[in-house]
């Protein structure tokens, strides 16, 4: 009895095993019985459960290593990308999506809208984009504006099968609006300078010509309306010349790179400003002294004149004020910021500040800023238009050093 029932306490060891997690065990089959039969069916079982739980194994890895390479896809690429469940649970957000968006989006992970009253408006504005609708696959695309319109997203919203949720890839478009709408006016610009311009210069010279001839032979009062009227057409023809002259400076492509220090062409421009407006003070600080950067002298002496023309225009109607120069070396950059005392850009308009025709003031034309930026661009360089904490409007334009300028440096 011994001999034939030796193969229980084994087997009892083995299931003990088993049920521990332990999927080595293979037990001796000494006879050919049913409980010899029974030792090889544990056998058998044994060896494909430790079978299965290898190949588990390895899916288990495999589908790691592809989470861990999406992870990485998701973090390298420029582009926008959330995720949410079929119930708008928040799963996946990459950096780009929180660089674009100006919020981290850790904490949300794994929550709903609803559960943070005081989100921001633009990544509530994109998870509503993101909730999935119906229970069959589509996509669609779609512009959003946030930041009250001074940022668009051009947005693709993928709704994936089996309402499982919906994936959502977006992407900054301002930059490139922007770009579209400034070509757009440069090519207006130079066919409006080509087929308006020409044509001045007689209109002008016929109407003074007119007057020449016909004032002698008229009365007192018809000779006083034909000067009144000469002189609005000669007004009106220098009005139409100079604002095509400043369209001109828009569309020019004309660009004479020379060494230019900077700090010596502010002081100056500043020296013909100093006694224009008694009440606004004038101030400069220099921060680059005998740095050179590579810059056409010309339009930086025109980008020079339009940003202070545009501080004291800002302060119109004010009995004092002042206008803050400043130039100083950032990381490989040159960089001038000019602020004022005024009232500050209006937000709405902010979207829009360099695209010609676009300003708040009653006399202007919207071609001052339109002109900067069209400079700043031709030098590869960068400008920035904000209001200051306090008060007034800033605008800070960065220009690239040259290589052996940098090198000079130290930066």
């Amino acid at each position: 009895s011994q001999k034939i029932l030796s193969p229980i306490p084994e087997l009892a060891r083995g299931i003990n095993a088993v049920a521990s997690g332990e999927y080595s065990q293979s037990l001796p089959t000494r006879q050919n019985d049913e409980l010899g039969q029974l030792t090889k069916a544990f056998n058998i079982m044994i060896k494909r459960l430790t079978e299965s739980r290898n190949t588990a194994e390895v899916r288990r890895r495999t589908i790691e290593q592809q989470r861990r390479g999406l992870e990485m896809l998701l973090e390298t690429i420029p582009a926008g990308v959330i995720s949410v469940d079929q119930d708008s649970r928040l799963k996946i957000a990459n950096s780009s999506a929180a660089e674009i968006l100006g919020h981290s989006l850790v904490h949300y992970i794994g929550h709903l809208p609803g559960d943070f009253p005081a989100m921001p408006q633009s990544l509530r504005r994109l998870w509503e984009v993101a909730q999935s609708r119906g229970f069959r696959p589509w996509a669609s695309d779609k512009k959003l504006e946030i930041n009250d319109g001074r940022t668009t997203l051009l947005c693709h919203n993928t709704v994936l099968p089996e309402s499982v949720g919906s994936v959502v890839v977006f992407v900054d478009i301002t930059a490139l609006q922007q770009a579209q709408r400034q070509e757009t006016w440069g090519e207006a610009a130079r066919r409006l300078a080509h087929e308006i311009k020409n044509p001045l210069t007689p209109i002008r010279l016929s109407a003074e010509r007119m007057q020449h001839k016909l004032e002698p032979a008229l009365e007192h009062k018809a000779a006083e309306l034909l000067r009144s009227c000469t002189a609005t057409i000669v007004t009106q023809v220098e009005s139409l010349r100079d604002m095509l002259n400043e369209f001109g400076e828009y569309a020019s492509v004309e660009y004479v790179p020379e060494p230019l220090e900077v700090d010596r062409l502010v002081q100056d421009v500043l020296e013909l400003y100093r006694a224009v407006r008694p009440g606004i003070r004038i101030a400069f600080e220099p921060g680059a002294e005998g740095v050179s950067i590579e810059a056409d002298r010309k339009r930086l002496r025109q980008l020079l004149h339009n940003l202070i023309k545009n501080a004291l225009e800002a302060q119109d109607g004010q009995a004092t004020g002042a206008i803050r120069l400043r130039t100083e070396l950032q990381e490989a950059h040159f960089v001038l910021r000019i602020c004022d005392d005024g009232p500050g850009f209006d937000l709405k308009v902010l979207p829009r500040i360099f695209e010609p025709y676009v300003t708040t003031k009653p006399h202007g034309n919207g071609l001052g800023l339109a002109i900067v930026h069209k400079i700043v661009q031709d030098h590869q360089g960068l400008i920035r238009v904000y209001n200051a904490k306090s008060s007034g409007g800033c605008v800070e334009v960065q220009f690239p050093l040259s290589p052996r300028t940098a090198d000079t440096t130290g930066l």
